[in-house]
C-alpha cells in the first residue's frame, strides 16, 4: 500500500511519494488502520467537498453539521483528553498500589511521534542513522539528523564520534590506543561493513555528509580485499535480495537497486575466489543486519 500526504512545510503539496511496505499479518499494521478509517468515514465522504472525499481523516462538526478534514486544533484537544483520561487511571492505580507506581503520560503532540520513532530506532541500532533514515523515508541523511535527539541519542553520537576519532588517530599515527580508551565497537556507520574516514566531509563542511547512505557511489570509497569485508558484502547482498522479495518493487528499485548493482557487478568480482569459502564461514558470526524497509 502506498500512502501520499501533503506537508505544510512543503506548501501542503505531495512533493515526493512516501512509500513503505507493511506486513498485513499484524493486526495493527497501517493498512488495517487505513481500512478501518475508510469504513468509519464512508458515510461522511459523500457530504464533504469533492477535493476532500479521498481524505482519510474526516469529521462532522457538531455546531454546523459540515463535513471536512479534521482541524489540527481538534486533534490536539483529542490528544489532551486521551492524556487526561489515561493519567486519571494511572493516579487511581498509584493510590491503590504505590509499590508498583506507574509514571503518568507527558503532554505530547502528534508531530513529536515521528522524531520519537527516529530516535528510538537510532539508539536501538547503536547509532545507525541510515536505519532511521529508511524509517522516515528521507531523501537526505541530514534531514534525518535533525529528528534524532535526546540524552540517549547524544550519548550514542558521542560514542560513535569517539570511536571514529580513535580509529583515525591510530591509522594516522600508526599506533594502537589502549583498549580501555576506545568505546565498544558499534555497527558500521555506513552500509556493508566499511567505515567512513570522515563523516563530516562532503558538500557542507562541518556537518554530517548529506550523501551518507549512498556511500557505494562515493569516489573515495576503498574496500580492502580480505575475507572479513567479503563476508560483510555477501551478507549485505543477501539482505538486499531478501528485501527485493518482500518490498514494493518500486520502492526497492528506488532505494536499493543501485546499491545491489554496484555490490554484485562492480565490487564482488574484484575478490579472489579463494576468499569465498572462509568469508561464508565468517558470515555466520556477523551481527544480524537491520531489516530493510
Amino acid at each position: 500500500m502506498m500512502i501520499d500526504w501533503g506537508k505544510p512545510r512543503a506548501g501542503a503539496k505531495v512533493k515526493r511519494a512516501q512509500r513503505r511496505s507493511f506486513d498485513r499479518r499484524r493486526p495493527y499494521a497501517a493498512p488495517h488502520l487505513v481500512d478501518r478509517l475508510i469504513v468509519m468515514t464512508a458515510p461522511l465522504a459523500a457530504h464533504t467537498r469533492p477535493q476532500e472525499r479521498d481524505m482519510l481523516f474526516l469529521l462532522k462538526s457538531e455546531k454546523t453539521g459540515a463535513v471536512a478534514v479534521i482541524p489540527m486544533g481538534t486533534l490536539h484537544k483529542g490528544v489532551k483528553r486521551f492524556i487526561d483520561r489515561a493519567n486519571a487511571r494511572i493516579a487511581i492505580w498509584n493510590r491503590a498500589a504505590p509499590e508498583r507506581r506507574r509514571e503518568p503520560l507527558p503532554d505530547f503532540a502528534a508531530a513529536f511521534l515521528r522524531g520519537s520513532a527516529a530516535t528510538r530506532v537510532y539508539t536501538a541500532s547503536q547509532g545507525d542513522l541510515i536505519a532511521a533514515q529508511a524509517l522516515l523515508n528521507h531523501a537526505r541523511i541530514d534531514t534525518t539528523e535533525r529528528y534524532v535527539r535526546g540524552p540517549e541519542a547524544e550519548r550514542t553520537q558521542a560514542q560513535t564520534i569517539a570511536r571514529a576519532q580513535a580509529l583515525m588517530i591510530g591509522w594516522v599515527m600508526g599506533e594502537t590506543s589502549p583498549s580501555e580508551t576506545i568505546p565498544a565497537p558499534l555497527p558500521a556507520s555506513v552500509p556493508f561493513g566499511h567505515d567512513c574516514l570522515n563523516l563530516l566531509a562532503g558538500d557542507r563542511p562541518g556537518k554530517l555528509c548529506s550523501q551518507l547512505g549512498a556511500c557505494l557511489r562515493c569516489p573515495g570509497l576503498v574496500i580492502p580485499l580480505d575475507t572479513e569485508h567479503l563476508a560483510r558484502i555477501l551478507q549485505a547482498i543477501e539482505a538486499l535480495e531478501a528485501a527485493r522479495l518482500r518490498l514494493d518493487p518500486a520502492r526497492w528499485a528506488l532505494i536499493y537497486a543501485e546499491s545491489h548493482r554496484i555490490l554484485t557487478g562492480d565490487i564482488l568480482p574484484d575478490f579472489p575466489d579463494e576468499l569465498y569459502e572462509p568469508a561464508r564461514a565468517i558470515m555466520a558470526t556477523l551481527p544480524v543486519l537491520p531489516v530493510l524497509e
